[in-house]
């Protein structure tokens, strides 16, 4: 199961639909697929790359949270630097 936290859903409300349909399908391959890359360094989520963007996300269960979804490499970046 899949659930969208509300700053997830925010950042994909504010993409083009080209680069929304992506990250909708990548949401997807998460659901059908096991959680592969984690972030280090006590950081709790993990991440799937879409191109020049990223999805972070955790896993608790049968349940998996959508915590955010960056356009661009940089915003991720910064996000990340605040757990560091």
């Amino acid at each position: 199961m899949i659930q969208l936290s509300e700053e997830a859903e925010n950042d994909l409300d504010g993409m083009d639909n080209d680069v929304y349909i992506r990250f909708r399908k990548h949401i997807d391959k998460i659901a059908a697929m096991p959680p592969r890359r984690h972030l280090q360094h006590g950081v709790p989520f993990f991440k799937e790359n879409v191109g020049q963007g990223r999805i972070a996300y955790l896993v608790r269960e049968d349940t998996i949270y959508i915590m955010r979804c960056f356009e661009h490499h940089k915003e991720y970046e910064k996000w990340l630097g605040q757990f560091k």
